[in-house]
């Protein structure tokens, strides 16, 4: 008998991605509001409406419900407020979704599941001096902005759940995910889809600022993993990002987009810093591989490449979509 994953913000970038990815292994359902983001690949997935729930997470009794119905083998929690810059412009719904949302899935889920917990939050949880040392588990957990704040916030309540109500809770903290179908707000990469789409001139900020660049495949495998091999090891926080020598810059990526892509959009730098972003982040994931014995499988060319392919295919509204996607998971 299959197990029962429930997905919280199924219809973004990652949760479709995932649901893609997992759907022939488990019996997959899923929460989500449509607050953020495209939905081109959600929509082009055919979920059946039995196994997905219109919900907000913060309302405690309409998930409920939902709990008990589903009873859960395993909760994969991505449902957040995930951007910068409105987490600047609208920090109240940012903290209200991120610590309310989280600590209401992390409640229901000590009610009505296995206990088994998956936290995804982010590499910006860390207190970031700008320096160049990557971060490990164990260094100091807080965001300077209001959306990494937040997400300091949902990570520390996932590891007190852990520890004061004996949770199976895992965190992963992922470094920048890449691939095609993301149309998040001021982000590099859709961003420079989104100016080949409307024809209009890509803005580049913080042209030298680097990330842990990793293609969104390498992460639904990373949770394929936790989902079916799931052991007591698990139950810990994990840095996931590629190894330091494959961090670039921004100008970097945007160096292969332009090789790589199939249309490129005009383009001007501007180095200024309006939502008071990092110029450095980096991850120590050693304990990752360690215990998940993956082998790190960043390749930025062939990241990019992928990447092209699917928004190439969404602009052109091409049929084929989803059978570009699955091609991609089963080639990387």
């Amino acid at each position: 008998m299959k197990k029962k994953v429930l997905i919280t913000g199924v219809s973004g970038f990652l949760g479709s991605w995932l649901y893609l990815s997992i759907k022939d292994k488990f019996k997959v359902y899923g929460i989500d509001n449509f607050s953020t983001g495209n939905h081109v690949l959600f929509n082009s997935l055919n979920i059946s409406k039995r196994n997905f729930f219109y919900a907000d997470i913060r309302d405690n009794k309409k998930c409920e419900n939902i709990f008990k119905k589903i009873k859960p083998d395993y909760v994969i929690h991505l449902a957040a407020q995930p951007f910068v810059s409105k987490g600047v412009e609208d920090p109240s719904e940012t903290y209200s979704q991120n610590i309310i949302g989280t600590l209401n899935m992390l409640n229901l889920s000590s009610k009505y599941t296995s206990g088994v917990f998956l936290n995804f939050t982010t590499d910006k949880v860390y207190y970031n001096l700008n320096s160049k040392k990557p971060f490990k588990e164990n260094d100091v957990i807080i965001g300077t902005d209001p959306y990494s704040n937040s997400k300091s916030c949902a990570d520390n309540i996932g590891q007190i759940y852990r520890d004061f109500k004996g949770l199976k809770v895992t965190t992963f903290r992922a470094g920048n995910i890449i691939g095609g179908g993301d149309w998040g707000i001021n982000r590099l990469i859709p961003d420079y889809y989104k100016s080949i789409l409307k024809k209009k001139k890509l803005l580049i900020r913080q042209p030298n600022s680097t990330r842990p660049w990793q293609h969104v495949i390498f992460i639904t495998k990373s949770i394929n993993k936790f989902l079916t091999h799931y052991n007591r090891k698990f139950i810990t926080d994990f840095n996931i990002g590629p190894l330091s020598k494959n961090f670039y810059t921004v100008r970097k990526i945007i160096k292969y987009l332009e090789k790589n892509s199939f249309e490129k959009p005009m383009i001007k730098y501007v180095d200024n810093n309006i939502f008071n972003e990092k110029k450095h982040l980096s991850l120590n994931s050693n304990k990752f591989y360690k215990i998940f014995r993956m082998k790190p499988n960043s390749n930025i060319e062939r990241d990019i490449l992928f990447t092209d392919k699917v928004y190439k295919s969404i602009i052109k509204k091409d049929k084929n979509l989803i059978k570009i996607m699955i091609k991609q998971l089963e080639e990387y």
